[in-house]
């Protein structure tokens, strides 16, 4: 009886875990190791306006389509400097890690734009795959908030 009860709580947490009970938008797609690349200004599909405040990015979920050349432009409302950069997880976790460990240089990564006060800027991505792509400020105590999800929708 006892094994009983604790197996139960168990299998729930795992079912619950899963991303097939998930209560996420858009469950099915998932992080893949291209996220794209520099996108060609002549192949731009849309254009997506963003804005940074103090911590936040506006809109922080964004919704495109597989084969879409996006330009971002990025708009600095806040009061300090702030950068956005596009990437997979483990590119995001080093770039936060390398700015952590050099403050006060400049990294010049592809899908990365840096932001003083007031403006605006541009970065074109081509998405080739669909999946989930991620974008933050990797700057020292930025990230845990200022970070969004582009959803890349399969053709």
């Amino acid at each position: 009886m006892i094994k009983s009860v604790m197996i139960i709580p168990l299998v729930i947490l795992i079912l619950f875990s899963t991303n097939t009970f998930a209560n996420k938008p858009h469950a099915a797609l998932t992080m893949q190791d291209s996220v794209g690349e520099p996108g060609d200004a002549s192949k731009v599909t849309r254009i997506v306006k963003l804005t940074q405040v103090d911590y936040m990015f506006l809109p922080n979920e964004i919704w495109v389509t597989q084969g879409e050349t996006i330009s971002f432009v990025v708009k600095n409302r806040g009061d300090h400097r702030h950068e956005m950069f596009i990437g997979t997880k483990k590119d995001l976790k080093k770039a936060v890690k390398m700015r952590r460990m050099f403050p006060d240089e400049d990294h010049l990564e592809p899908g990365l734009i840096i932001l003083e006060p007031g403006e605006q800027k541009e970065v074109i991505w081509y998405f080739d795959q669909a999946g989930t792509v991620e974008f933050i400020c990797p700057l020292p105590g930025h990230s845990k908030g200022m970070r969004g999800i582009i959803y890349v929708e399969k053709k």
